[in-house]
């Protein structure tokens, strides 16, 4: 039980995660303007209004979740693979927890309004992918 203490060396990645990291604060301030579109099926000039803009976007909010992911994968697992059970119902946990959840929905929403706005471009790049793949 000492290992899910606030404090402990369990938490201290997560903790200093959500204090120190550029990438969190950079995925949010952004995409509150496109979350904003995407909900309100709306047009501005100031948000992702080209692909390389979408991508940016997309690349920085996949970063935001794959190191939420892996903070998520270092914690204690039990010998089924689960995150053993005193763990998950720690506040520090659940609040991890949500946060992935909640930035995880922002990149399937980001994804679902660039396939729907940028599928030319998409799918050109994914050609050319694949051309460079096969020569």
């Amino acid at each position: 039980m000492a290992a899910t203490k606030p404090g402990s060396s369990l938490f201290a990645c997560i903790l200093k995660f959500f204090q120190n990291n550029p990438i969190n604060t950079l995925a949010r301030q952004p995409h509150c303007l496109y979350l904003h579109m995407i909900k309100n099926n709306t047009q501005t000039h100031n948000t992702m209004t080209t692909y390389n803009e979408y991508k940016a976007i997309k690349t920085v909010q996949n970063t935001l979740v794959t190191e939420l992911s892996t903070i998520i994968n270092k914690l204690p697992k039990d010998a089924t693979g689960m995150i053993q059970e005193n763990v998950r119902m720690t506040e520090e946990y659940k609040s991890l927890n949500i946060q992935f959840e909640r930035e995880f929905k922002k990149l399937q929403d980001i994804n679902i309004f660039g396939n729907k706005n940028f599928k030319k471009e998409i799918s050109k790049e994914r050609k050319e992918k694949r051309k460079e793949r096969y020569n």
